[in-house]
């Protein structure tokens, strides 16, 4: 009965402090609901603001019709993001319908090539989603980057894309990679897992068990840092998958001066496949001054879905502006 005393003192409370407010007219109305109203006011506009803008967002996004990244990108025009006037120039270039489908240049990705840090992992962790959803079509990359790259296989055979007269036309500028090293490089990765997989269960067999307390008793053991007979570690104790691992984790990574880069010769290797051209003399990269100093890498994802808009884009970094 208390409680309900107490409620019906403040519902009366409230109703004659209506009343005054409305006697005193709009000016006092205005600055009351102000006084006490002014916070809830704001969240509710805040949360229709973000669900407006969310459901817009839903309804006017459109498919990716081209989508590249271009990696460490050194400067960008006075005149705008280079990224967004890409997107804008190459979609009336091409033969993009804008009515479909969207055009993204990625011109935001960095890698560290001194260390790990949280951008270069944010990076490669969006590179490894995107490619694996195949929305990804190519990339322009320094030759750290495209070397780390082209040697986890991420990149299609060229001829695929600009055929054989494409080939000739950029044959001084074509990069190759040794498609049996990266073959080889896959088949040590697996045979590690496999040898690691197997380790995890040594424990249940007694023969294994006792080599290894032998091990540790010091019978036996072999020296640290000498061959071991899978072939897996080398005199400093770090097989070649192990120094695979390391480049792609970023700490052999050095960014290559273009008085010091030189492309991989194909004529030393087992099984050569075309994956880059070398685009350090492309109009629009001259212009623009995205790679001053370095040198830039066109390749094409190998389960790129628009190999004909990614050759388009090469055509579009050619031409005259």
């Amino acid at each position: 009965m208390h409680d309900l005393e107490v409620m019906m003192a403040v519902s009366d409370d409230i109703r004659k402090q209506h009343e005054k407010v409305r006697k005193k007219g709009f000016k006092a109305g205005v600055k009351y609901f102000w006084d006490y109203y002014k916070i809830p006011t704001a969240v509710v506009l805040f949360v229709v603001i973000l669900v407006v803008s969310l459901v817009r967002d839903m309804l006017n996004s459109k498919p990716y019709g081209f989508y590249c990244t271009m990696f460490n990108v050194q400067s960008s025009l006075e005149s705008g993001n280079i990224g967004e006037r890409m997107e804008e120039e190459f979609t009336e270039y091409s033969s993009l319908d804008e009515t479909k489908y969207t055009c993204y240049i990625d011109t935001t990705a960095m890698l560290n090539v001194t260390g790990y840090d949280e951008i270069t992992v944010a990076t490669r962790q969006k590179i490894a989603a995107i490619t694996a959803t195949a929305e990804l079509d190519s990339l322009i990359a320094d030759p750290t980057v495209f070397e780390m790259y082209s040697m986890a296989g991420y990149f299609m055979d060229l001829a695929d894309v600009i055929g054989q007269d494409g080939l000739e036309k950029y044959k001084d500028q074509i990069y190759y990679v040794d498609q049996a090293a990266i073959d080889k490089a896959q088949e040590d990765v697996y045979d590690v897992a496999a040898e690691e997989s197997e380790g995890r269960y040594e424990w249940y067999d007694d023969d294994a068990a006792a080599d290894s307390q032998d091990g540790a008793n010091g019978d036996d053991a072999e020296p640290a840092g000498e061959d071991n007979t899978d072939g897996t570690e080398n005199s400093d104790g770090q097989g070649p998958i192990k120094s695979m691992q390391q480049l792609m984790e970023g700490g052999q990574i050095v960014l290559t001066a273009r008085d010091e880069f030189e492309l991989p010769d194909p004529s030393l290797m087992e099984k050569p496949v075309p994956v880059g051209i070398v685009i350090t003399d492309a109009q629009y990269l001259e212009e623009t001054g995205a790679y001053s100093g370095t040198v830039p890498i066109y390749g094409v994802l190998a389960n790129c879905s628009r190999p004909a808009m990614a050759n388009e884009f090469l055509e579009f970094l050619y031409k005259d502006n």
